[in-house]
């Protein structure tokens, strides 16, 4: 019978296997941008690797340094969260101390070459900089000042943080610059309530694009009016998500969103996967209104996807009116979900008021339900300060009959006194 020993190094190989893998993807363009659990992985994946020696191993940190997608020559005084191109060749470097005398021999020449290579710009990476010249000198220095955020303000920081940035793929910075710059010009026609807005609009898209600055107190792309916000927490999430890990796509649809046409170009259900888009009509919004109620242009535009929701079926067919706000009315149908206009006119007014029943209904019962809970609240509040009463006074028996039995000749007057003074003695934790 034959026994067979079990290989030691087979987690050791797998795992070399799996980081190789996670540093792979910095020397491919990928469609997605590397989230930050992924670019921890790969920095992991990274220093695991330097500890690997071999020829195999340092060829293929090198090769991953030369033609790397993730990074840029481009300096605009700022530091990206992870300098790939140092990374790799550090851990290039000592994997190749750790290699035999042989191999080091072979590969230094080829790691001397890496490192002492001039960083030129190429192609790509100039184009970006003639763009970020070209967007800057559209901005409305008036309309950036009169913002309320200021790390939106901050457009021309957050455009060099994005053109930096370790998460974004060389190919993929170059399209959205070419969007951005396309969306400031004369061609691109936004929205006529939005004609004198166009900075304000911009400044936001690339605030969330950047998602978070070493500058910004919290995460730039949190700057939405939420506690008011009509969206959905699904689409809030989507938006978000979006915005940092598809930032071309976000991109594109946020222009979508924003141009001065009736309908939307959203994905076809019936082709998922192919990327083809269909023309979807958009909702009523009054964009001076939402601006008044202090929310954010992109944040209003969203609520399009509110309306989209109300459509069934692979036509897309509207099944229902989406009401993004109703100042005519006093905000009464504000992001309310309406049932499709009746195609005889002369009951216009009938079907208005049966909706504004229906509204006032949903209304009335959501106000019942939060005066339940809030009485639910207020008496367990009153019951437990009734029960601590009730128990303080116990104690209070309890130790006067204490200090009665230690001290009999003590007077009521003075064992009052005594209770009190070590009752004040007590403590709410350990700290004190």
């Amino acid at each position: 019978m034959k026994i067979y020993a079990i290989n030691p190094f087979t987690p050791h190989f797998a795992g070399k296997r799996e980081d190789r893998k996670s540093v792979a993807q910095l020397k491919t363009d990928n469609v997605y941008d590397l989230n930050i659990i992924n670019q921890r992985r790969i920095s992991n994946a990274i220093e695991n690797l330097s500890n690997v020696p071999g020829e195999d191993n340092v060829n293929f940190l090198i090769d991953v340094s030369e033609n790397l997608k993730y990074g840029t020559n481009i300096d605009l005084g700022k530091q990206s969260y992870n300098d790939w191109q140092v990374k790799l060749n550090n851990a290039a470097k000592k994997s190749l101390a750790l290699s035999d005398e042989e191999t080091q021999k072979r590969l230094t020449p080829r790691l001397n070459a890496l490192l002492s290579s001039k960083k030129e710009l190429n192609d790509d990476e100039i184009e970006i900089l003639n763009l970020r010249k070209s967007i800057l000198s559209k901005v409305d220095k008036k309309q950036l000042e009169a913002m309320k955020y200021k790390n939106i303000q901050n457009i021309s920081s957050n455009l060099d943080y994005f053109i930096i940035s370790s998460e974004v793929p060389l190919s993929q910075k170059l399209y959205i610059m070419k969007r951005l710059d396309y969306f400031m010009s004369p061609e691109y026609e936004i929205n006529p309530q939005l004609k004198n807005r166009k900075t304000q609009a911009l400044a936001e898209i690339v605030n969330d694009i950047v998602v978070k600055t070493p500058e910004s107190k919290i995460p730039n792309i949190k700057a939405v009016n939420q506690k008011d916000h009509s969206m959905c927490a699904a689409i809030s999430k989507c938006r978000k998500a979006l915005a940092y890990e598809d930032k071309a796509n976000y991109v594109d649809m946020i222009l979508s969103e924003l141009d001065s046409s009736e309908y939307m170009q959203v994905y076809d259900i019936t082709k998922l996967g192919s990327h083809t888009k269909i023309p979807v009509a958009k909702a009523e919004i009054d964009y001076d209104y939402a601006l008044s109620l202090g929310y954010r242009i992109i944040d209003t535009s969203v609520l399009n996807w509110m309306n989209i929701a109300n459509t069934a079926g692979a036509a897309n067919e509207f099944v229902g009116v989406y009401k993004a706000f109703d100042k005519n009315n006093f905000d009464v149908f504000q992001d309310s979900h309406l049932t499709m206009d009746l195609d005889d006119k002369s009951l216009a007014d009938s079907q208005d008021w049966y909706r504004t029943l229906a509204k006032a209904e949903s209304v009335i019962k959501e106000y019942k339900r939060n005066t339940i809970k809030q009485n639910y609240k207020k008496a367990e509040k009153y019951n437990r300060k009734e029960q601590n009463f009730k128990l303080e006074k116990k104690l209070n028996t309890l130790l006067k009959n204490k200090i009665n039995n230690l001290a009999p000749e003590m007077s009521p007057e003075k064992a009052q006194k005594s209770s009190y003074d070590l009752l004040r003695l007590k403590v709410s934790n350990s700290d004190n």
